[in-house]
């Protein structure tokens, strides 16, 4: 991938991820760019198709469309729920 296209995705995400929006800096693991629509289904590797996502959601997403929580069967699982709650108390979450 060009890196043009990489810094692309990042700057519109903002350093967020596109599927739960947590940013780079409250993640462990760094984020990645990801397929919306996976290579394996047609995806292009296009800025239109591709998303930063944190490790969390892409590895769940995988090359599917959605993720699912494997324990709840939800897709937004509790525990990223309670991280985003405990964000939004610091102010950290929204990003801004």
């Amino acid at each position: 991938m060009e890196e043009s296209l990489r810094r692309s995705v990042w700057q519109r995400a903002g350093g967020c991820c596109e599927y739960c929006r947590l940013p780079q800096q409250v993640t462990v693991l760094p984020h990645q760019i990801d397929h919306i629509v996976a290579r394996k289904h047609g995806g292009q590797t296009t800025e239109e198709n591709l998303c930063l996502a944190c490790y969390r959601c892409n590895v769940h997403k995988g090359p599917n469309i959605a993720g699912v929580d494997p324990q709840t069967g939800e897709i937004n699982s509790p525990e990223r729920l309670a991280h985003r709650a405990l964000l939004i108390a610091e102010g950290v979450f929204p990003p801004s």
